[in-house]
């Protein structure tokens, strides 16, 4: 099936883009509602739902196809009430990316992030798409991936994402050149829904193309949900990091503030009402070194060390998971290799 435009004058077709879906299959019937969705009669002439009809949208920029559900068998025409009240968007989009940081080498490697993309409300967002706003040296591309993660369809095919569902992609930088450390700003974009908000160490990703160790980093709270839950005013709170080096060998500092990403590598002052200190982490979890502010050690290529964090309270830290976060911080000198961040906030005892 296809997607085309004719001209006015001639007649002639020109395909635009070609609609997926089962072979043999054919649209039977075209229209755009009130909100700019494109419907259609999809007719379905396999031997288990002869000549049945699916009601379907149509992402018209890719011809993408979203089952909506069976309606009238053999349905030939679609008309909008052009005084009828549109449906109502509700629609919301959210997104975070993992890792939070990737140093690779100009020429010999690719940084490599997974994103997942969530819509909310009722509905279906159409032509779910992602590009990076910070310019890079770098070409860019994303595509769809399944749950374990494995590459689905085609390079910068946009998506459509049901309302109450997600969708992952991966995300590659391929860089054109040298760069440090550089925080790059995502758009994540659909049609009846976002642009998801712009949140640093959630949907944020740092890329450099300098080389040296590329400390992949991950975060795990207590609670599994990314949250430090601080246990009063003046309570404590945990939680693990683990890693893993994918680049060179390096003689790398672990530390931890609250002052934001790039900047709390020179040593921005914690901005929340906590201390923190942590620690690297033996097999069983537990600490092998003092916990101190910072700790040193040489991690080698694949080597997998893994850090204990800890979260004293000195005051009240609202819940604002956007703004209220802790960053840890993997640094060779004063060159940013990797980083992960988790939100906090003070619960009641």
């Amino acid at each position: 099936m296809g997607r085309g435009t004719i001209d006015r004058a001639t007649g002639a077709a020109t395909q635009v883009a070609t609609l997926d879906g089962a072979d043999g299959d054919s649209i039977a019937a075209l229209a755009f509602n009130q909100a700019g969705v494109l419907y259609g009669a999809r007719i379905a002439f396999s031997a288990a739902l002869s000549d049945k009809a699916l009601l379907v949208t149509i992402d018209p920029a890719t011809g993408h196809v979203t089952t909506v559900g069976q309606t009238v068998n053999k349905l030939d025409a679609i008309a909008f009430d052009p005084n009828g009240t549109p449906p109502p968007n509700d629609m919301a989009l959210f997104a975070s990316a993992l890792p939070l940081m990737r140093s690779v080498e100009f020429q010999q490697s690719t940084a490599t992030f997974f994103v997942t993309m969530i819509v909310t409300g009722t509905g279906v967002a159409t032509g779910c798409r992602i590009s990076p706003s910070t310019p890079i040296a770098a070409n860019f591309l994303f595509q769809t991936t399944d749950a374990g993660n494995n590459l689905v369809g085609f390079p910068d095919i946009p998506e459509n994402i049901a309302g109450g569902a997600a969708q992952t992609f991966l995300l590659a930088f391929e860089p054109t050149a040298s760069f440090p450390a550089t925080e790059v700003q995502l758009e994540f974009v659909c049609n009846g829904a976002g642009p998801a908000g712009v949140i640093s160490g959630v949907n944020t990703v740092i890329v450099s193309s300098t080389g040296g160790p590329d400390i992949v980093a991950l975060a795990l709270t207590l609670s599994n949900d990314g949250i430090v839950n601080i246990l009063g005013a003046n309570g404590a709170g945990a939680f693990a990091v683990a890693t893993v080096n994918l680049g060179t060998g390096g003689n790398i500092t672990a530390s931890a503030n609250t002052g934001g990403l790039l900047s709390a590598a020179f040593g921005t002052q914690a901005v929340l009402p906590i201390s923190i200190g942590l620690c690297r982490t033996d097999a069983q979890g537990q600490c092998a070194t003092q916990i101190q502010s910072s700790v040193t050690q040489q991690i080698d290529p694949n080597e997998t060390p893994t850090f204990a964090v800890f979260v004293t309270g000195q005051g009240v830290v609202p819940f604002d998971p956007a703004n209220n976060r802790i960053f840890v911080l993997f640094s060779e000198g004063t060159t940013l290799r990797g980083a992960t961040s988790v939100a906090v906030r003070t619960t009641t005892p």
